[in-house]
């Protein structure tokens, strides 16, 4: 007779611990919703803070020749020689796209 309450009761038991488990799992998965909802919402900002920065750089790549400057016009300021050499400018082949161009940034820091 005592099996038999002792099942009932172990039943009890397993099904308390079932429901503290699953409401755990709840307040997890709600905790990821919630995390999933930043970070798609940085995401946007992102993605907008880029498209205003990549703008601006079209307009001036339209604005820049694509064809290398005269030796003319390199010999006419010298400051235009040195601002070039701190800040190099090079065409890619390759489509930029974000991972490629981190990538390509981390290339260069570690060949430095």
């Amino acid at each position: 007779m005592e099996s038999l309450l002792d099942n009932p009761m172990k039943a009890v038991l397993y099904l308390k611990e079932l429901t503290t488990i699953v409401q755990n799992q709840q307040s997890l998965i709600q905790t990821q919703r919630q995390r999933i909802d930043e970070l798609e919402r940085k995401v946007e900002d992102l993605i907008g803070e880029n498209r205003q920065l990549r703008e601006p750089h079209h307009y001036q790549l339209q604005l820049v020749p694509t064809s290398p400057p005269s030796p003319k016009g390199s010999k006419a300021s010298p400051e235009s020689a040195e601002e070039s050499k701190r800040s190099p400018c090079c065409k890619s082949l390759v489509p930029q796209t974000p991972t490629t161009l981190c990538r390509s940034v981390g290339l260069a820091r570690k060949a430095e």
